[in-house]
């Protein structure tokens, strides 16, 4: 008897904890705040010293143009940012200047982030890719440009600062158009 009951307790708790986890499959506006946020206050202000290595790289506004699908190609278009986000930062020559707490969970949010704007983009309904080529082209450009520039200054602090910046913007343009 004792078996059956665990089992029957086991199953009721599973069930329980099933039916408590929200599964939102939605974009959320506030973790991509927080992401930003995060981001932010890893590393404080733009230090003084890397001014010199501060480049300017062109943002690809036009790939969050507004079309006839305007919330799946804002979709589209968030969850290629998040993913190269992802990328960047899947290297571990970051700066230790920066608060390792805050990092880990930046990178904890963007991994979440990524999965649960795939599960946006696998329910709602298809773009022409043809109208999101060449919005991927531009964030690949522009993403290449912040991976490029880093392994060209050997992933020093400033040019961490550099690709920290550029993030930031990218995150804070979305979170204007969310």
């Amino acid at each position: 008897m004792a078996p059956q009951t665990f089992a029957l307790l086991g199953i009721i708790l599973c069930a329980a904890h099933v039916y408590t986890v929200p599964v939102t499959c939605r974009l959320q506006g506030a973790l991509i705040k927080t992401v930003h946020d995060l981001l932010e206050n890893m590393g404080g202000r733009f230090p003084l010293e890397c001014l010199d290595h501060n480049v300017q790289l062109t943002f690809p506004a036009s790939a969050f143009n507004r079309t006839a699908q305007v919330n799946v190609g804002m979709e589209k278009a968030t969850h290629e940012v998040l993913r190269h986000i992802d990328i960047v930062f899947e290297n571990d020559t970051m700066p230790l200047i920066w608060d390792q707490r805050k990092l880990d969970g930046f990178r904890n949010i963007v991994y979440r982030l990524v999965e649960e704007s795939e599960c946006v983009l696998n329910k709602s309904q298809p773009i022409q890719e043809d109208d999101f080529t060449d919005r991927k082209i531009a964030l690949d450009a522009y993403f290449k440009d912040i991976s490029d520039n880093l392994q060209q200054k050997e992933f020093s602090v400033c040019a961490w600062e550099v690709a920290r910046k550029e993030i930031l913007r990218t995150l804070g343009f979305i979170l204007r158009l969310l």
